[in-house]
């Protein structure tokens, strides 16, 4: 009876200890930013392949990412719930949330899946005739960078301010930072190509592209050169005053 008892104790004990010895979720193969979460808003993704992470059976791993050109590789280890990816002295963790990868900076929050996330198609270039044809104030309402798509809430409309365009003579006015004004930015643009195409060089040098799109918006392309390896590109879309009225 005794034995009987001493079996029926072990069988229990085993399907207690099940769970904990299951294996680790499959997480081999092609991973792909699908969607992302900047201060809780939803932010479109304008290139599917911004970050790209490959696992291998032998547990190490490649992640290559539109915006840096290298490509790291490392190790990758599951344990309770958590995939750590190390490479040197650099580790990277993320939640493991069903069919998802969840890495989660606070401020921004990435999802991986296996599948790319949607894009955000962005209008098509529409040469301009002549330099007057950009003339008029413009407002922003989103930004593009690093390969997002942000839309702009009234707070950050007014702190990117406004843009005023007359004959290629182009001015920039901020909004107030903290009360305090800010004094315009005029720069005198060439037109070039159906562009406006403009320079400055009062902290970094800085290159500036200004295109008209079929949908009626300006694209405004900056390339700032903080270091010679170093190029930050931004583009901020903004519509004519009047189309916001």
């Amino acid at each position: 009876m005794k034995k009987l008892f001493a079996v029926v104790l072990a069988l229990a004990l085993c399907c207690l200890l099940l769970p904990s010895l299951a294996e680790s979720p499959d997480l081999t193969g092609t991973w792909y930013l699908n969607r992302t979460q900047i201060e809780g808003k939803k932010v479109f993704l304008v290139e599917n392949d911004f970050i790209m992470l490959e696992i291998a059976a032998d547990n190490t791993f490649t992640m290559s990412s539109s915006m840096y050109a290298e490509t790291k590789s490392g190790t990758a280890k599951v344990e309770n719930g958590v995939l750590t990816l190390t490479a040197g002295e650099e580790t990277t963790s993320f939640v493991i949330e069903g069919d998802e990868l969840k890495y989660d900076i606070g401020t921004q929050v990435l999802y991986l899946s296996r599948t790319p996330g949607e894009t955000m198609p962005l209008p098509v270039f529409a040469p301009a005739e002549k330099a007057e044809d950009f003339n008029g104030t413009w407002l922003p309402v989103a930004q593009v960078a690093y390969g997002f798509y942000v839309e702009m809430d009234e707070e950050t409309r007014g702190t990117v301010g406004t843009l005023t365009i007359e004959n290629g003579k182009i001015t920039v006015q901020t909004g107030a930072v903290e009360g305090l004004s800010v004094d315009p930015s005029v720069y005198e643009g060439t037109f070039s190509d159906g562009m406006l195409l403009a320079s400055d060089n009062t902290l970094f040098p800085s290159e500036m592209g200004l295109s008209l799109r079929e949908d009626g918006s300006l694209f405004y392309d900056v390339a700032l050169k903080m270091s010679e390896e170093l190029t930050m590109e931004t583009t901020t879309i903004f519509v004519r005053a009047e189309a916001e009225k």
